[in-house]
């Protein structure tokens, strides 16, 4: 019979421990997914932009859905053209870097990424690249906290 005592002892001081774990920060629980556009929470190739792309801007780049291109151009050189465009989103910083990222992977570029904002001020450098081009995608936060997304592609040669 005391054995039975220790046992819910143990047990209920367990269960405390875990619960107490919860409310106190102790134990990290994943936020729910939250939309930021109404589109979409990734970028995507194709997706719905306000403005105009550069002519001739590569087809198969992710952009950021409800986005507003702000500038676009191509750079005509006697070895390639290189492209660029500015996007501006309402969209936090966070989810548009976060999906930007995962965009590109799923449209086929390889990703790699680097911090180099603060907390305060954050940015981010994806360096892209897949088969016949390459790129970098700069990711910041406005002072007026919208999402500034700066693209470049150049081909391979």
């Amino acid at each position: 019979m005391r054995l039975d005592r220790i046992i819910i002892a143990t047990s209920a001081v367990v269960l405390s421990v875990s619960l107490s774990g919860c409310a106190n920060g102790g134990t990290t629980v994943a936020a729910k997914p939250r939309v930021v556009s109404r589109e979409a929470t990734v970028g995507a190739v194709g997706a719905s932009v306000k403005g105009t792309l550069a002519e001739g801007f590569p087809a198969d780049v992710v952009l950021w859905p409800g986005a507003e291109i702000t500038s676009s151009a191509v750079t005509k050189t006697p070895q390639a053209e290189n492209w660029s465009a500015t996007l501006l989103t309402a969209d936090a910083y966070e989810p548009v870097r976060q999906g930007m990222g995962v965009g590109l992977q799923k449209a086929g570029w390889t990703v790699e990424s680097q911090d180099v904002g603060t907390s305060k001020d954050p940015g981010s450098m994806l360096t892209i690249t897949r088969s016949g081009a390459e790129g970098l995608v700069t990711l910041s936060r406005t002072a007026d906290k919208r999402t500034s997304i700066e693209i470049v592609i150049t081909p391979k040669l």
